[in-house]
C-alpha cells in the first residue's frame, strides 16, 4: 500500500479490498464512493472561490478609493456634548 496514505485511508482501502476482492465492479464502486465526496468538495470550493475573489476585488478597489472619504470624515470638527450630558464612566 502507498506510504503517503493516512491510517484511516489505509483501513478504508484495505476493507474495500477484502470486502470486494471477487467483484471488480463492486470494488470500483466502493473506491469511487470514497473519493466522490472529496471531488465534490474540491469542485464546490473552486466554484465558491470565484465569489470570494469578486468580493475581495471590490473591497480592495473601495479601499484604494477611500482617500477623499477619509479626508472628509477626519476633516470634520468633532461633535461636542451638550452642557448637561452625563459621562458614561
Amino acid at each position: 500500500m502507498a506510504r503517503w496514505c493516512l491510517p484511516w485511508e489505509r483501513a478504508a482501502i484495505a476493507a474495500a479490498l477484502v470486502l470486494y476482492a471477487g467483484n471488480p465492479v463492486a470494488l470500483w464502486l466502493a473506491v469511487s464512493g470514497m473519493e466522490s465526496p472529496l471531488v465534490a468538495l474540491c469542485v464546490a470550493l473552486t466554484l465558491q472561490a470565484g465569489a470570494v475573489f469578486d468580493y475581495l476585488s471590490r473591497t480592495v478597489d473601495g479601499l484604494a478609493r477611500s482617500g477623499t472619504y477619509t479626508e472628509r470624515v477626519l476633516g470634520e470638527p468633532p461633535v461636542l456634548r451638550p452642557a448637561g450630558w452625563a459621562s458614561a464612566a
